[in-house]
């Protein structure tokens, strides 16, 4: 599960998951609309790094990127 701080005036959040720091992305998770501050990331291999980011939004757009956030999936 992903997760983060909630921002002020945000009234949702776009979630980026990528191996490879964002050159390409899981699929289902490149600019994926999220309500809350958590999201269940499925489809992961084990044993393998993850890096997910964060951009907060409201009827201004979209924040910058968060700092990336780096997971390794435990091993079988």
């Amino acid at each position: 599960t992903a997760n983060w701080n909630a921002v002020t005036g945000a009234t949702g959040y776009r979630l980026d998951v990528s191996t490879d720091n964002f050159t390409t992305f899981l699929t289902g998770f490149n600019d994926k609309a999220v309500v809350s501050t958590s999201e269940v990331v499925s489809g992961l291999t084990p044993n393998t790094n993850y890096q997910y980011r964060v951009r907060a939004v409201n009827g201004n757009g979209a924040s910058a990127s968060s700092n990336a956030i780096s997971v390794t999936t435990l091993a079988t």
